[in-house]
């Protein structure tokens, strides 16, 4: 994606107009690319914000027909009586329910780390059976209890065996690879009367800081969320885009898009661009170097929308209270001859992210040095 974007510019044709999984409804004349990949800052609220945005989901998302889901199902009318139902499920009152069941699984992870302590660990597993235990818990009323028996259930494996679906990256490897950081965010940790107040954990701009740079440097769906446009078609920053064309707006690209000249092919001017440092890890960006961010529109780790992820406050609880969990209890390396590459380079984007192996070192902090 980058190597294209880089010889093309912001507007790359990267899908033909006759392809094979098209319906014969959705076949038109040849008047431009059946797939665009848009890599304009401001593709993301053009096609996704808005209750009456006029683009929809493309033919990709029939891939598991007859069965649809929430997130698969391309009527907007279905999706939005859907979303109604869902909806009940993550008010805040609901959400305050869940915090006990994502401690509970928290907790559980954390005592398997305890138990390593000091030891290497290819922490991949432990993070698959937490999320895969948390949403067994919500979505079944049953967890699939892979942390208690720390072993892999059968339907899991199965289900990762034909696509691996797995949540967000962890903050954990860059705090590895950034102890600087790490030391940081102990000492806010450390100012908390409790760190089971999720509420508390909610308003510290390090923690946070830390969650959304890793959000923007690794999103879950790194070039997934395709939409379509109308049949009369649609201009993003100063360009039609024909009718019933597919735009891919890869978050992955468009989260390490560098501040500097860049050339626009198309137009031969100079235009901003979105981050300073793109490609570095700076949580201070989100709290204290608020300069460092020169679009916002460019960072939609949750889609935006009708669309948008309904579990997003859940997923970001989830998120703060492992990693101050974990960050306030231990210190975090890499293992001998690791140094995270591998959790970067190999991993695949099966429409959400599966990150390569990682392997880490959790030192027990002293007691003095946090609180439970």
């Amino acid at each position: 994606m980058e190597r294209l974007h880089r010889q093309y510019g912001d507007f790359v044709r990267t899908g033909d107009r006759d392809l094979p999984f098209l319906r014969k409804s959705e076949l038109i004349p040849d008047t431009g690319p059946s797939e665009l990949t848009v890599f304009d800052p401001d593709v993301l609220r053009i096609i996704n914000d808005g209750q009456n945005n006029p683009c929809s989901k493309p033919a990709w998302y029939d891939n598991l027909r007859p069965y649809t889901g929430l997130n698969t199902h391309r009527s907007k009318i279905v999706h939005k009586h859907r979303r109604r139902v869902w909806d009940h499920g993550f008010t805040t009152e609901a959400l305050e329910k869940y915090e006990v069941q994502v401690k509970f699984f928290a907790h559980q992870l954390e005592q398997i780390i305890a138990e390593k302590a000091g030891q290497e660990m290819n922490v991949n597993q432990y993070f698959y059976w937490f999320s895969f235990d948390v949403m067994g818990q919500f979505a079944f009323s049953k967890s699939f209890d892979m942390l208690k028996d720390q072993t892999w259930h059968h339907a899991v494996r199965m289900l990762r065996a034909g696509l691996e679906l797995v949540g967000p990256l962890t903050p954990v490897p860059w705090l590895a690879k950034h102890p600087e950081q790490l030391k940081k965010l102990q000492e806010e940790l450390n100012t908390l009367d409790s760190m089971e107040d999720l509420k508390a954990l909610q308003a510290l701009p390090r923690l946070n800081g830390v969650i959304n740079e890793t959000l923007r440097l690794h999103p879950a769906v790194p070039t997934g969320g395709l939409r379509q446009t109308p049949a009369e078609g649609m201009t993003i920053s100063g360009n039609h885009i024909p009718g019933n064309t597919v735009i891919c707006a890869p978050r992955y690209s468009l989260g390490r898009r560098e501040w500097r000249d860049l050339l626009d092919l198309r137009r031969d001017a100079a235009v901003e661009s979105c981050f300073e440092n793109a490609n570095e890890f700076v949580p201070e960006r989100w709290y204290s170097k608020p300069w460092m961010v020169k679009n916002k529109n460019a960072f939609a780790p949750f889609a935006l929308g009708r669309y948008y992820c309904i579990g997003k406050n859940l997923a970001l609880s989830e998120l703060r209270f492992v990693t101050a969990l974990l960050a306030s209890r231990y210190d975090i390396s890499f293992a001998p001859g690791e140094d995270g590459r591998r959790c970067v380079e190999d991993m695949v984007d099966q429409f959400t992210a599966a990150p390569g192996r990682l392997d880490l070192v959790f030192s027990r902090r002293k007691c003095d040095e946090f609180r439970a």
